[in-house]
């Protein structure tokens, strides 16, 4: 079992999702195109978070576009409406172009399985009951 101080603020995903997407605003290019893996990483089940990753690929900047082009990948859960987002992008971009069709490629050969799905959820739900227990009981 696992114990942790009654002085430990516990953050659940809604939280560090909310964090991170202040990221996506900033005037810094690094810090729009790493968020975008942050926000990826979270919950590849997700759709609004694909859909925030996918609006990235209008930003000016290549190198953000990248970016959300590689995040995308992840979101097989959606991989259809991921990769009529990526179809999409007009670039001359050579590297970026590159990355879309392997993008593309990755979510058509991806198969997510409800039984996948589900787990996940359950393990999100679990971990939100607990929060929610735990400061409850503060």
């Amino acid at each position: 079992m696992i114990e942790i101080p009654e002085n430990i603020d516990l953050l659940q995903l809604a939280d560090l999702k909310a964090r991170y997407e202040t990221g996506l605003q900033s005037t810094d290019q690094t810090v729009r195109g790493w968020t975008c893996g942050k926000i990826a990483s979270l919950d590849p089940y997700d759709n609004a978070s694909m859909l925030e990753i996918a609006d990235m690929l209008n930003d000016e900047s290549d190198w953000v576009k990248l970016n959300a082009v590689g995040a995308l990948r992840v979101f097989t859960a959606h991989a259809s409406e991921a990769e009529k987002t990526l179809r999409s992008v007009q670039t001359d971009d050579v590297k970026l172009q590159e990355r879309i069709e392997s993008t593309v490629k990755n979510l058509q050969e991806a198969k997510t399985s409800s039984e996948e799905r589900d787990a996940h959820a359950k393990i999100l739900s679990d971990i939100a009951k607990f929060v929610d227990t735990r400061r409850d009981s503060k």
